[in-house]
């Protein structure tokens, strides 16, 4: 079904796209950032944008799949552009100068379908808002077309991205299984329900949707690279779990994960050569199996602990130091005495003292009542 509506609606697609290489392209709009956004916002834009639209290559219909290779060019581009001074300077004064025409605008396709009410007008209006970043329009207007054409897979799938836009993860998630059992296999929807799941800590469904994908679609990187995102997120979901912690009223601490066993490093380190085995070339995938390595290797470093040693000190002092020094001149027993329990003590300190910084982390975290969960 889903290939017949994309059939239906491929002059659509490229009616309302501004992607073409030999249009004009508002980088901002493309990011959904206003033209005065800091590069914090530029760089959170990025991502976002490029999380949306790498899984919509997946398509199986060439009219979806050209408008999302295009787009992804284009946020390929405002990322280089707009996080570069020089450039964005260059790009802003060519942007003032810029008259848009209607080949520009997918506000153009908005406008021509006012006061439409058959269920392809209401797609193209939901569509081209989704454009324009106005998602609250594109839910309204999505849910208009569903209504008319309830058997969707298209329409159901356009609420769901969304939803999705605004964050609303599990409405999205009912919106994308739906459009599934409408177009059942279709691998669009099964990557956007990984993403989903990830964003509502389903992190092993993400797994298994990924690792299914690209045993049928071997070849396809974009896959590949929501695995590697999954795998990350569920070797974490397997780590110690921390409580947040207030301080005088205010948060001292917000909590997260943590390494608290040796098992839990072997872990990380076989989740990052999983990740490090795929094909997928992503610097963003890249950097989660570096993390992943990193929070392994970081957990096996030794450490000393030396709060509170104090009274070890004191004891040290009192039952050999002291015995010992005393004992030079008046009794060898001494001397061996303060040799043997100040040996001990040392001995005893060292093996409590020094470990592996995930040791004393279940420790502190045991001891504060701040171990919400060990993991595995």
């Amino acid at each position: 079904m889903g290939s017949t509506i994309g059939t239906e609606l491929g002059t659509t697609f490229s009616a309302i796209a501004p992607l073409g290489q030999t249009q004009y392209v508002d980088l901002y709009q493309v990011l959904q950032v206003s033209a005065t956004a800091d590069m914090e916002a530029v760089r959170s834009a990025v991502a976002k944008q490029r999380h949306l639209w790498v899984k919509r290559q997946t398509s199986a219909d060439p009219g979806r799949r050209t408008e999302a290779e295009a787009r992804v060019r284009d946020i390929d581009r405002a990322e280089q552009v707009l996080l570069d001074l020089s450039s964005r300077a260059a790009f802003d004064r060519e942007r003032n100068a810029h008259r848009p025409s209607d080949a520009d605008n997918p506000g153009a396709a908005h406008y021509a379908t006012r006061g439409a009410i058959d269920a392809e007008a209401w797609f193209l209006r939901a569509h081209s808002s989704f454009l324009l970043g106005n998602v609250s329009d594109a839910g309204h207007e999505f849910t208009e077309a569903i209504r008319l054409r309830p058997d969707s897979a298209l329409y159901h799938y356009g609420f769901a991205e969304a939803l999705a836009a605004q964050e609303k993860w599990r409405e999205a998630l009912v919106e994308y299984e739906h459009a599934l059992r409408l177009d059942p296999g279709n691998p669009e929807y099964r990557t956007s329900i990984a993403v989903a799941c990830l964003q509502d800590e389903k992190a092993d469904r993400a797994v298994e949707l990924m690792e299914a994908l690209i045993t049928e679609f071997p070849e396809t990187e974009v896959y590949e690279y929501y695995l590697g995102i999954a795998l990350h997120d569920n070797a974490l979901d397997a780590l110690g779990q921390i409580k947040p912690f207030a301080y005088t009223g205010r948060m001292a601490d917000s909590g997260g994960y943590s390494v608290v066993s040796e098992a839990q490093a072997d872990w990380l380190e076989r989740q990052a050569g999983r990740i490090q085995a795929l094909r997928c070339k992503d610097p963003e995938i890249r950097r989660t199996a570096e993390h992943l390595m990193e929070l392994a290797t970081d957990a096996r470093n030794v450490r000393w602990n030396l709060e509170g040693s104090g009274p070890w000190v004191g004891a040290f002092v009192l039952f050999g130091v002291l015995p010992f020094l005393g004992g030079l001149s008046v009794s060898a027993g001494a001397v061996i005495f303060g040799l043997i329990v100040g040996g001990l003590i040392a001995a005893l300190f060292t093996s409590t003292r020094r470990a592996p910084v995930w040791k004393h982390k279940l420790t502190a975290l045991t001891e504060t009542g701040r171990l919400l969960y060990p993991g595995i």
